[in-house]
């Protein structure tokens, strides 16, 4: 069964840009694994191009209500 892995990371563009490299290292340990982030909106355009992640979800806490 493929591994599914799930990074979360909704806020501050910085801090997601600096995910990047962990991402790459994940990737780097589970070559198999299903990898999954979770970005807020502000970030999708730049989460969208990272090539170690197979999706990238968005998450908006103010649409829980």
């Amino acid at each position: 069964m493929k591994r599914k892995i799930a990074v979360l990371k909704y806020r501050y563009i910085g801090d997601t840009v600096l995910t990047g490299p962990f991402l790459h290292a994940l990737r780097q340990q589970e070559p198999d694994a299903e990898i999954h982030w979770l970005v807020g909106q502000d970030a999708y355009d730049l989460a969208r191009h990272c090539p170690d992640v197979d999706h990238v979800l968005v998450f908006d806490p103010k649409s829980l209500g």
